[in-house]
């Protein structure tokens, strides 16, 4: 019915969702367990532990690094109003750490399916051929 062209991109494209919906997963099981981890190490919810929270940030901290090394922050930044740049940039800083976690998973989700290959749905020569229709 399809050619193994399409099933092919049938299969890269399953494994495209699903080492997004990995990666996004893990970043926000990390994100969940980090806050927990932070609210639960500090002395008070006032008072957070600076140097714990800068530790926490690192596995997730290198799209902030570089957008921050490309675009300094502005003073604007430093307003507890949330602008629409300010929502953008985290979106935009969300997605990166989504794709940066989601190679890695495709990678390894490749390797795997290079070593699980379906058996053929060709028929084998050893079976008969049907019967003539009359």
């Amino acid at each position: 019915m399809f050619g193994t062209e399409y099933c092919g991109k049938l299969s890269a494209m399953k494994r495209v969702l699903l080492s997004l919906a990995t990666s996004f997963g893990l970043v926000v099981l990390y994100l969940m367990i980090s806050e927990i981890v932070l609210l639960t190490l500090s002395p008070d919810f006032d008072h957070l532990n600076i140097s714990l929270a800068r530790k926490l940030g690192y596995p997730l901290g290198l799209p902030n690094y570089a957008y921050y090394h490309f675009f300094p922050p502005t003073a604007e930044d430093f307003t507890q109003h949330i602008s629409a740049r300010r929502g953008l940039i985290a979106l935009m800083l969300f997605i990166v750490n989504l794709l940066i976690y989601a190679t890695p998973v495709y990678l390894i989700s490749l390797l795997i399916s290079r070593y699980r290959r379906p058996k053929s749905l060709l028929p084998s020569s050893d079976i008969p051929p049907p019967p003539p229709i009359l």
